[in-house]
């Protein structure tokens, strides 16, 4: 029979294996075929090939929450294995073992197991799950795609103190977390300290390295007896009880080493385990570096300390030593606060109506009283009381982006069917295919030919037309514009228009396919919002709620159509929430509902000018649940009254909700940027473009922000004759806004300024190429090949520029004068006589000058 490969899809003819593994001689990868409901335990002892020593039957349960993908390593008495979970749609590790020589092991790595799933913090690899199946202990863990181990990283020599100290306070922080969870690492050695492709720090196994080796014989990143001794604690070598301050010892050898180069280790090889370290004679740390920060030595030694009492007090209190040692600004991540599921406050009382408005309607469904509304709430207030949150799978946007691209339209195909078919009748998964169709609401050029050979390709599939449909309904918008309607000309409403006609062609068209396609409805609603027909949109949100009962993305999008700015009414607005309420006992995300009140009169506030009283309103929005968009604006809110702590924990809480939103990491990046986190800034708005696309414009927006603060702030201290520092500034702005051709041309001729002509040419023309208008840029290139008489060069750079700005005289005049140092008078008359006709003074005073000189 015919084997396709789940990884490269290459087909061979091949029975079909017994073991549920196919290694294939395409892409030599072995991989797990799809429908393996056993798995077969694969080790490697020392020096022989890899076997199979047993066979693990997989539990429905687990099946139903994790994809097993591909072998990722073997080890002596187990393997690991790449996975994806179901209802992430992440990609997770996974570690089968042989089972333990004793039960009481087995007992001790699901108890452990079990507490450090409970662990969450960005400088901890997180522990998924732990158990066992047929008495084989399994692991499942975050999966971390690139990164070192920390002596990988180092490569065994010294390193600079600050990248030291950073490891360092990353680690200490993640430690921490495991010390607040009860959890004391107990096993902490280079060999489990990750260093991620951006610089940050994790741990890894904490709590459950030792167990690990105990049942597995070695485990990646695994270290022998006799190196591990040189990290441990005297109390941990005397068998003696564990305590937080024992990981702390393990953080200073490990310092030690780092900003040495040189591990300290016993003089005596032949003492025993329990034996004593004998550090008091290893040399001091600043006699191997004298270039330390002051108190650095000091701190380090400090913590190997042979009394746990003489070392810092926690994991924090070391963190901060560090960062105020370093200069780092002390931030403390602020707990993300519990979900209040508690009873709501009253739905907002209706204000009345508009005058000459008549008041809006939902359907035939008649006016309710007051009265009625009023009891009606307090029914619900019971309802929404005994609700929980619900956990929402998360869709791989950047699978879907990637398949898309990459024109993997079938693949496509399958995976967002595998979205929307659940959520025809499951509402969790709501959150999931907007995300997955969020993709295609993009603004990129290249899309549109892309979308419409899928369509052409596959013109019955609800799901190219459903993208095609969000394709031209992000470009209505963007010919629309953002400002008031009376500060939009007639050509950006035309444009609207054009694209929208097609978004809502293509929308119906899913729509007869499969009358239960989500975004379809959603984007036929947003456009006749834009257009004011009352009437069918009441038709619309009511096809809408036929086939999809207990929605609450369809009722959050009507909400929006009943605002005020768009002809409604907060009275319309309560009313629906209050007949939408009913539906929260199978949604609970629909009593959020009647916050979207508060956020509108929040950002009207805002918009006024009051920002404390938009605060205010977003927090009383919140009352209601937990909402992305109200998090997003309250976090927004905080940011701009300076309330940055608030701020992170507001839009923390939002991602918490939604990892997929870019416009939540945007904004994360920009209070990590207004509290100097560059670093952190950064990453955020990597992992904002990695999930939004290239042409997420809050990302883009947000980039180009951060990179112009510091190129403004670069030109202060280039004012200052500050070259060096300005170029510092550059350069960070550079790391934020990769291709600016403003940075570049300033950081260009800061370097001309300190005589490095080679890096001044090289920026200058990197500025040009990226903006071949930019005239401040020839303008350094003239200043720096001027010092080396390169006359000729200099002439070619301003021809260059006068056949794209022909009338540009400044440009006329800087070559005059080129011409004149070259030599050549008359050309260099003909110039500034050029510049003079353009309306340049100084063309005028040079051309005569130069006449005189003929004569």
């Amino acid at each position: 029979m015919t084997i396709r490969c789940p990884i490269c899809s290459w087909e061979s003819d091949k029975e079909e294996p017994v073991t549920n593994l196919l290694d294939c001689s395409c892409c030599h990868i072995t991989s797990v075929l799809p429908e393996a409901r056993t798995i077969p335990l694969l080790v490697r002892p020392v020096g022989q090939a890899v076997q199979i020593a047993g066979e693990i039957p997989l539990r429905a349960a687990f099946l139903d929450r994790y994809q097993l993908l591909r072998v990722l390593a073997t080890g002596m008495k187990g393997s690991l294995f790449l996975a994806r979970g179901h209802l992430t749609g992440g990609q997770l590790s996974v570690r089968f073992l042989s089972p333990p020589e004793r039960p009481e092991d087995l007992d001790r790595f699901v108890r452990v197991a079990k507490t450090l799933s409970l662990i969450r913090h960005p400088s901890v690899l997180q522990i998924v799950e732990g158990g066992e199946m047929a008495g084989h202990p399994y692991l499942v863990s975050e999966y971390v795609e690139g990164g070192l181990r920390a002596r990988e990283a180092s490569s065994g020599e010294r390193i600079e103190p600050e990248r030291a100290i950073r490891w360092m306070v990353d680690v200490l922080d993640g430690l921490a977390a495991c010390h607040e969870g009860g959890v004391v690492h107990a096993g902490l050695c280079p060999e489990r300290i990750l260093v991620c492709d951006t610089g940050k720090t994790r741990i890894t196994e904490p709590g459950i390295a030792n167990v690990l080796e105990r049942i597995s014989g070695s485990t990646p990143g695994s270290v022998g007896a006799k190196e591990l001794r040189s990290y441990q604690s005297p109390e941990w070598r005397q068998r003696r009880t564990l305590r937080p301050a024992s990981d702390l010892y393990s953080v200073g050898v490990i310092l030690y080493e780092l900003l040495s180069g040189v591990r300290p280790v016993d003089q005596d090889d032949e003492k025993t385990a329990e034996s004593t370290p004998s550090f008091a004679v290893i040399p001091p740390l600043d006699r191997l570096v004298p270039s330390l920060p002051v108190g650095l030595a000091t701190l380090v030694h400090r913590a190997m300390s042979d009394n746990p009492d003489d070392r810092p007090s926690s994991a924090a209190a070391f963190a901060a030593d560090l960062r105020e040692i370093a200069g780092l600004p002390n931030v403390q991540t602020a707990p993300r606060p519990a979900v209040e599921d508690g009873k709501p406050l009253d739905v907002p009382k209706p204000l009345p109506p508009t005058k000459g408005t008549a008041p809006a309607r939902f359907s035939r469904v008649h006016r309710v009283s007051t009265f009625r509304w009023v009891a009606a709430a307090l029914v619900l207030a019971a309802i929404f009381s005994a609700r929980g949150r619900t956990v929402v799978p998360v869709a791989d946007v950047v699978q879907v982006r990637t398949l898309f691209e990459g024109r993997q339209f079938a693949k496509l195909t399958t995976l967002l069917e595998g979205y929307q078919t659940p959520c025809e009748t499951d509402p969790r998964w709501e959150p999931c295919v907007w995300d997955a169709f969020e993709v295609f609401q993009s603004t990129d050029a290249s899309y549109k030919g892309l979308v419409d050979d899928w369509v052409k390709a596959e013109p019955k599939n609800r799901s190219a037309l459903t993208a095609r449909a969000a394709l031209y309904h992000s470009l209505g918008w963007k010919s629309r514009g953002t400002r008031w309607a009376k500060d939009t000309s007639r050509a950006q409403f035309r444009g609207m228009q054009e694209n929208f006609e097609v978004a809502a062609r293509d929308a119906m068209a899913a729509l007869q396919i499969n009358p239960k396609t989500l975004r379809a409805h959603t984007m036929l609603m947003d456009i006749n919002k834009c257009f004011g027909d009352k009437g069918n949109g009441e038709a619309l949100v009511k096809r809408a709620l036929d086939a999809f009962p207990d929605s609450f993305v369809i009722r959050q999008s009507y909400m929006n159509c009943l605002l005020p700015r768009w002809s409604g009414s907060y009275e319309a607005m309560a009313r629906f929430a209050l007949e939408s309420a009913p539906h929260a006992v199978k949604n609970p995300l629909i009593k959020t509902l009647p916050g979207l009140i508060r956020a509108d009169q929040a950002n009207m506030a805002e918009i006024n000018g009051n920002r404390a009283k938009a605060v205010a309103l977003y927090e009383k929005a919140l009352a209601y649940g937990e909402n992305l968009a109200i998090l997003h604006s309250l976090a927004k809110a905080y940011r701009n009254s300076k309330m940055y702590e608030k701020a992170l924990s507001t839009v923390d809480r939002a991602l918490a909700l939604r990892p997929n939103s870019g416009a939540c990491h945007a904004l994360r990046s920009e209070i990590l940027f207004d509290q100097k986190e560059w670093d952190e800034s950064l990453e955020e708005l990597e992992e904002g473009a990695r999930v939004g696309g290239s042409s997420c414009e809050e990302v883009t927006d947000t980039r180009e922000w951060e990179g112009q603060t510091l190129m403004v702030a670069g030109h202060h201290l280039f004012k200052k004759n500050d070259f060096v520092l300005a170029i510092d500034k550059y350069n960070l702005a550079l790391r934020f806004s990769p291709e600016s051709a403003e940075t570049y041309c300033w950081r260009g001729i800061s370097f001309g300024k300190v005589d490095r002509a080679e890096a001044a040419l090289s920026d200058l023309r990197k500025a040009i190429k990226l903006d071949p208008k930019l005239f401040p840029a020839y303008k350094g290139l003239d200043d720096v090949l001027i010092k080396e008489r390169r006359f000729d060069e200099i002439i070619e750079a301003w021809t260059r520029f006068l056949q794209l700005e022909p009338n540009n005289a400044n440009a006329y005049v800087e070559r005059s004068g080129t011409y004149y140092r070259k030599g050549d008078l008359a050309t260099s008359i003909a110039d500034a006589q050029k510049a003079c006709e353009l309306g340049n003074a100084d063309g005028c005073r040079y051309a005569d000058r130069m006449r005189k000189m003929r004569k």
